[in-house]
């Protein structure tokens, strides 16, 4: 269970530090939130490093035992360099069953995106296959990403429900 716990969680984690690298140009989305689906922004968007343009998943919502594709695309306005860093909690209810700091680089390097990030625009595609093992709850994820002065480059919620589904007749 704590390795599916952990995939889960990197999976939220990959999907925070995936789509947050991004230089200053016209947002074409302007005066509309971006497109997000589940996951929220919890940051400023336009006072963050990272202006997040859109975070797409596949499926939505994700299932247990398949493949979750990520595209994302956003204007970093500062490069992100080593001595940035995650914080990562995922709870289920009120249960904290992550709570974790993790290396900004050595997670953006695992999505082949490796450190430094460049200032501009940012894009990610990537895919990760959840665990069949998760359990059948709700989670949440909050996932705070800093650069390597400590100003937020973004902040991310998600939520996901794996419980089953009954049909309505």
């Amino acid at each position: 269970m704590r390795l599916s716990l952990a995939a889960l969680a990197l999976a939220f984690a990959a999907t925070a530090t995936q789509a947050f690298m991004l230089p200053e140009l016209t947002n074409p989305l302007q005066n509309d939130p971006p497109e997000t689906g589940p996951i929220k922004i919890c940051g400023n968007n336009e006072t963050d490093t990272l202006e997040i343009l859109y975070i797409k998943i596949s499926p939505d919502p994700p299932k247990r035992g398949e493949v979750l594709s990520i595209d994302a695309k956003g204007i970093l306005k500062e490069r992100v360099d080593k001595g940035s860093y995650i914080k990562l909690i995922v709870k289920s209810g009120v249960i904290k069953i992550i709570q974790k700091t993790l290396d900004f680089c050595d997670e953006s390097a695992n999505i082949n995106k490796p450190c430094p990030l460049e200032k501009g625009e940012q894009e990610l595609k990537h895919e990760v296959t959840l665990p069949k093992e998760i359990p059948f709850a709700v989670f949440t994820a909050h996932v705070e990403v800093f650069d390597q002065a400590n100003n937020t480059v973004t902040c991310l919620e998600a939520r996901v429900d794996f419980r089953p589904r009954i049909p309505h007749f």
